[in-house]
């Protein structure tokens, strides 16, 4: 990932931390699915990548009472939220960069919900965090899939204008899909909600719509699919031998 790309990402979810809390609920939502998947087995060291404001954390320190917890978010800011709600001697709190790790840690169980979709070489991002299980370890993932919001990727297209939303990977360790139909009031409702928790950032080359361009996007969004929009969520796991 380049250093501007990430820099801006970084800054974008600095700047929605004071109000990610209030506009996560699918995040919430993805994070609860996620821990009912995670393994009951004997596990000691464990390391969260990208956790915003602890929506994944506080069913970890749940599901592992009194482990070794690395709990890390690139974004300074969210990690400070974070570590405000779980004042808990068994967490070391990192400021972490997960595409770029420092691999000679090792962990029996690395999870990360919503947060791998803004590396830039997945695949290779998630050989190095594999490489870092102790034997027997896992690292569990969540990420949108490429047919998340396509009613709004289908407005555009049929308007024959841009889309900014980035190009989600796809990963060959998936084991589930799961597909959750989210009513808004409207368009403008669904970039604001976007925009509210950090993740408004377009993709690379993206030349922004105008405002007249973005009015008629949301009117036709609105008389075609009234609000509705699909998050498509893909569930990972890696597993070491």
């Amino acid at each position: 990932m380049s250093t501007n790309w990430k820099s801006n990402v970084i800054r974008s979810f600095d700047s929605k931390s004071s109000i990610y809390d209030q506009n996560c609920k699918i995040q919430k939502d993805i994070a609860h699915n996620l821990a009912a998947d995670l393994p009951d087995k004997d596990i000691s060291d464990i390391l969260e990548i990208g956790c915003g404001t602890g929506n994944l954390t506080q069913y970890l320190l749940y599901l592992y009472k009194n482990k070794n917890f690395c709990i890390t978010d690139i974004s300074p800011n969210m990690l400070k939220y974070a570590k405000e709600k779980f004042p808990d001697k068994n967490i070391y709190w990192k400021i972490f960069d997960g595409e770029n790790p420092d691999i000679s840690q090792k962990y029996d169980l690395i999870v990360a919900n919503m947060a791998f979709q803004w590396f830039e070489n997945m695949e290779g991002s998630l050989l190095k965090l594999s490489s870092m299980l102790n034997s027997g370890g896992s690292l569990f993932y969540t990420i949108p899939s490429k047919n998340s919001f396509n009613e709004w990727k289908e407005t555009l297209k049929s308007l024959d204008l841009p889309n900014g939303i980035l190009e989600f990977q796809e990963p060959s360790s998936i084991y589930k899909q799961e597909e959750m139909l989210v009513n808004y009031v409207n368009a403008f409702d669904f970039l604001h909600s976007i925009k509210d928790i950090g993740a408004g950032l377009p993709r690379k080359n993206y030349t922004p719509l105008t405002p007249k361009q973005i009015k008629q996007a949301c009117d036709k969004f609105d008389k075609d699919y009234a609000g509705n929009i699909t998050w498509h969520i893909l569930y990972g796991r890696i597993d070491k031998k």
